[in-house]
């Protein structure tokens, strides 16, 4: 299943207002950019989906992936209980290592990452979990056009507050690889690069 990429305006804005840089009483001003490697594969038997950030406020990255099978849990055909039975794999991404290339031409990434391993049979009711470490890397090369993008939003109580945010970057589509170590590559079939910067500004 294919789906666009959104990068987490709101995440970013809440990393940096834990950093203000005070202008005047009940007045704050925050800013920052970083820039951010995105991808999604998918088989037959599962998918998953990688996202890593280095953010001037912070690095920060997950990786998803499902595998297994949907399967009746009934032997009576007229029963629509059905359970998953395969395994799902978690992980949080720290140390990030990030460098894109000039008009996003490519882009490379390294990362450590915890991971959680969830053996699963749902229909016996059985869920095994296991914790490993290891360090991923992803390739990527740009395809099409240089996107740019940006957003605004505010918010205002007359008299009392008022604040309100800028978003701007650019951002393009790749394709690639991602290395997950012990678990094996992966050919994205979906992938994304953007460098991106934000301000934040509120008083009341």
């Amino acid at each position: 299943m294919r789906k666009m990429m959104v990068l987490p305006l709101a995440a970013a804005l809440l990393l940096a207002a834990a950093a203000p840089v005070a202008a005047a009483a009940n007045t704050s001003n925050s800013s920052g950019s970083g820039s951010t490697i995105q991808g999604e594969w998918w088989t037959e038997s599962g998918s998953g989906y990688l996202y890593l950030f280095e953010d001037s406020s912070g690095d920060y990255g997950e990786i998803y992936e499902e595998s297994g099978q949907w399967v009746s849990c009934s032997a009576d055909p007229d029963d629509e209980n059905y359970g998953f039975q395969g395994t799902r794999t978690y992980g949080w991404a720290y140390d990030i290592e990030l460098t894109l290339g000039s008009k996003l031409s490519s882009g490379s990434a390294t990362a450590d990452v915890e991971l959680q391993v969830e053996t699963v049979d749902e229909c016996a009711g059985t869920y095994d979990v296991s914790f490993d470490a290891t360090t991923v890397s992803v390739n990527v090369t740009g395809v099409g056009s240089v996107t740019m993008f940006r957003d605004s939003g505010s918010f205002k109580t007359p008299g009392a507050f008022n604040q309100h945010s800028r978003f701007r970057g650019k951002e393009r589509q790749a394709e690639g690889q991602l290395d997950l170590g012990s678990l094996g590559t992966r050919d994205l079939g979906f992938a994304i690069m953007a460098e991106f910067s934000w301000s934040d500004h509120s008083n009341g």
